[in-house]
């Protein structure tokens, strides 16, 4: 358990910046989004439950999210919004966690595995390589497979355009709350590498029960998705899991979050969704989640 932070942290010109990146500008759009402009679903009372099923998100700048869903064959159930890796998508979590989001609906949970903005089968223009282009250059091999994944690897997003996450993750809950399939009063938000950074980020912005980061990175104080952005920055409720070598980075954003603040150091050599194929791992946050999201006492 890591200590609560102090309620005025360190300026950002104090913490470390390991990879001396610039500061990245701030945005000029809003982080929360009007829920007025917030999309509403067609029909939700047609979807299906004990199945998975596809959900397009259009959201007000014409960028149009997808995400895979499943709904439990009971009640509206607690909602879970996972977030995958840079140059992934939401089939990541099947491929490099087999089980793992078959379990999550075994469980009782409701969940829906986004393809983030730029990513799978969402809108908005590349700003990264993705994973059919990671597969083809798999497929190479000597010299022309080095230098495909060298040119992969340099098509990193502008610094500060994954900021676009944060008022899309807003959208996303309020179309699901406004659907009334799911219990949006119990929410929670699993992320792995980047989409861990937009979690834990995310903990300053919105009413989410709990935040699993999965591998995030601490690159440098004023890149975007380390809370520069958000005004009065106070990260809450979050469970860090990192393998050994990446733990630091995770204790260093475990300091700066209030409520409550959890560190799983995992021996197994693994980055994101990789560490969930670890059973231990993945009891884990299965515990996690049947803690964090009980149904509240009757008044």
């Amino acid at each position: 358990m890591a200590d609560a932070p102090t309620p005025n942290p360190p300026g950002y010109e104090d913490l470390p910046n390991p990879r001396g990146f610039e500061p990245v500008p701030l945005p000029r759009f809003p982080l929360i989004p009007d829920p007025a402009t917030s999309p509403t679903p067609d029909h939700p009372d047609r979807w299906p439950r004990g199945e998975r099923f596809d959900v397009w998100i259009p959201l007000p700048d014409g960028v149009e999210l997808f995400g895979l869903t499943f709904l439990p064959a009971s009640d509206p159930a607690p909602f879970i919004v996972l977030l995958h890796m840079w140059g992934m998508d939401s089939g990541s979590w099947d491929r490099r966690a087999p089980g793992f989001l078959d379990g999550l609906g075994e469980a009782g949970y409701a969940w829906c595995a986004l393809d983030l903005r730029w990513h799978g089968r969402s809108g908005g223009e590349p700003h990264c390589a993705t994973y059919p282009q990671w597969v083809a250059a798999m497929q190479l091999t000597g010299e022309a497979k080095i230098e495909r994944m060298a040119r992969l690897a340099e098509m990193g997003p502008p610094l500060g355009a994954n900021v676009r996450f944060l008022p899309d993750l807003g959208h996303v809950l309020n179309f699901f709350a406004a659907s009334g399939q799911v219990d949006h009063t119990r929410t929670a938000l699993i992320g792995a590498s980047v989409g861990a950074n937009c979690a834990w980020v995310a903990s300053s912005l919105y009413g989410w029960r709990t935040h699993i980061c999965i591998s995030p990175w601490y690159p440098a104080p004023g890149w975007s998705l380390m809370g520069r952005e958000v005004p009065d920055f106070r990260p809450r409720d979050c469970l860090f899991i990192a393998d050994t070598a990446e733990a630091p980075e995770a204790w260093l954003m475990a300091a700066r979050t209030g409520g409550s603040a959890e560190v799983l150091e995992v021996p197994a050599k693994e980055h994101g969704v990789g560490l969930l194929r670890e059973p231990a791992v993945a009891q884990w946050v299965m515990d996690h989640l049947k803690s964090n999201l009980a149904a509240s006492p009757t008044p």
